[in-house]
């Protein structure tokens, strides 16, 4: 059986202050390099949106419009995590994951450069939600498992990490580096 590859986990929180996911502004981007030896690199930015962060942005992330005024503008917090990004691409494009991805950080993601002309990195991109969907086919059932247990209510990286045991009560704030660091344990 071959190593395991190394792999950069991203997560993004933004200003969701608009029903499109494609509106939502990045305020803060965070990543880890991850391998066979564990975490071997970390990347984190915050992000100056320009509209002022919605109230129950602040309270999920606890982010304030004073917090975010001095951070890079999105093209240069972009460009830093790209050429990041980039650099830790040796010998080929890493494969890029994010919990929910497919649904919500590539679409933001995407949106994002896209809005301000920035090239994203190629290389593969993968969602740690959907080995959740078939691991955990019945979350939120009361139905126990063959183990004995109840699924964990949902398949949020807080409900699977509280599953696993990587977590013990609700966490008070929502922050980019540390729930990628929590994806990829």
């Amino acid at each position: 059986m071959g190593v395991l590859p190394d792999f950069v986990v991203f997560d993004l929180e933004t200003n969701a202050d608009s029903p499109d996911r494609t509106q939502h502004q990045i305020i803060q981007i965070g990543a880890v390099r991850a391998g066979p030896e564990g975490v071997v690199d970390r990347f984190e930015t915050l992000v100056r949106p320009t509209r002022k962060v919605a109230d129950h942005i602040t309270e999920l992330t606890g982010l304030e419009d004073a917090d975010l005024a001095r951070a890079p503008k999105l093209r240069e917090a972009l460009g830093d995590f790209f050429a990041w990004l980039r650099a830790q691409n040796v010998d080929s494009p890493l494969p890029l994951i994010a919990h929910n991805g497919f649904g919500y950080d590539f679409v933001v993601l995407d949106a994002a450069a896209d809005a301000v002309g920035v090239r994203i990195p190629d290389g593969p991109r993968l969602d740690s939600l959907e080995p959740a969907h078939l691991v955990y086919a019945r979350a939120g059932a009361e139905i126990k498992g063959a183990d004995g247990r109840v699924p964990p209510p949902g398949r949020s990286v807080d409900d699977l990490a509280k599953r696993y045991g990587l977590i013990d009560l609700d966490r008070e704030r929502h922050d980019a580096l540390e729930d990628s660091e929590l994806t990829y344990k």
